[in-house]
């Protein structure tokens, strides 16, 4: 084809264009027969490119004939064989800490604690350290963590407390706004937090 240099041992796949990779891939199984490996497996990685193939590896299987006239043999097609059922992807964060060893009682409160020990949990798991420590440090108050975390509402400590959702809800809230234009004053951060001043009070945003 024309711009695709010709079959050689010492091709790197690197000093190919997208372009020329392509024309590899579509090349008689004949022609293609003549490229090394490594230009095989990175024209078709290639033309497979995709979020489900980010782990994908692939190798060559190179079907035979016999030519009834000569009785030589023949290259009959190329297979691109996919080991992705042999070689898994990545694990994720979760399945990976739930394989690992389970950790010592002793060796978390050497650690400092609970919570100490998960703020010194490595970037390896660092999604499932931040819902950790969210769940970890979720104030004390009055309301249940699932009520709080659930969205729903326990009648029973509901009456008890007159501590509702949205108040719950409200007072995480003010400490992520506080400092910003809309709250620059701690005394109404804290008559919010009292449930004082004027709810209905717009917040003169024009």
């Amino acid at each position: 084809m024309e711009g695709l240099p010709p079959p050689s041992p010492n091709l790197i796949p690197d000093n190919f264009t997208n372009l020329q990779l392509i024309q590899i891939f579509n090349l008689p199984d004949l022609l293609a027969w003549e490229y090394p490996d490594s230009m095989l497996f990175a024209a078709a990685l290639l033309i497979w490119q995709a979020a489900g193939y980010s782990h994908f590896t692939a190798t060559v299987k190179r079907e035979h004939l016999v030519d009834t006239v000569t009785r030589d043999l023949v290259c009959s097609h190329i297979k691109y064989v996919p080991l992705d059922l042999i070689v898994p992807p990545l694990p994720t964060t979760l399945s990976a800490y739930l394989a690992s060893p389970l950790v010592a009682k002793t060796k978390v409160n050497r650690l400092g604690g609970l919570l100490q020990f998960w703020e010194n949990k490595v970037k390896a798991v660092l999604v499932l350290r931040r819902l950790v420590l969210d769940i970890l440090t979720t104030p004390s108050l009055l309301v249940d963590v699932e009520c709080a975390f659930l969205g729903g509402r326990m009648s029973v400590n509901y009456r008890q407390h007159r501590t509702s959702l949205l108040i719950f809800r409200a007072k995480m809230a003010v400490g992520s706004w506080f400092g910003i234009p809309l709250l620059p004053d701690v005394a109404e951060v804290l008559n919010m937090v009292e449930g004082k001043g004027d709810l209905e009070r717009s917040l003169d945003l024009d």
